[in-house]
């Protein structure tokens, strides 16, 4: 009874482990919102001609913008595996924000918790000063 009780213990242990935090899937789904950012429209407070993929920069390049802070957050919204994602672009001068880029979108996570697509076509945007 005992050894079932330990390896009970040592399985449950074990498949936490294996579990990846809740800041991995924030970066993860992130990531893959760069990667992907070429094929979604960004719509709402953009400029003329500006792609998605221009305003992740910040997020996709920190080394050249390293006093921008990037926030992300996602929540499971259902039990097959969407999140809804926040995203905070915070651009500052000596510690000041100078402005702020704001967007959700939607990812699916799959059973290994990895994303494995952004469920938009469009992201709106919106800004603020």
């Amino acid at each position: 009874m005992k050894f079932l009780a330990l390896t009970l213990v040592t399985l449950m242990t074990s498949a936490s482990f294996a579990k990846i935090s809740s800041t991995e899937i924030d970066q993860l789904c992130l990531d893959l919102l760069i990667k992907e950012s070429h094929h979604i429209q960004a719509t709402g407070d953009v400029h003329e001609g500006e792609l998605l993929a221009d305003i992740l920069i910040p997020a996709s390049q920190r080394e050249k913008y390293p006093s921008t802070v990037i926030e992300n957050t996602c929540i499971k919204i259902s039990y097959d595996g969407i999140y809804e994602c926040k995203l905070f672009i915070t651009a500052t001068a000596n510690g000041v924000p100078m402005g702020e880029t704001y967007m959700e979108y939607a990812a699916w996570v799959g059973a290994d918790q990895k994303p494995t697509s952004i469920l938009n076509e469009f992201v709106e945007i919106s800004r603020g000063h």
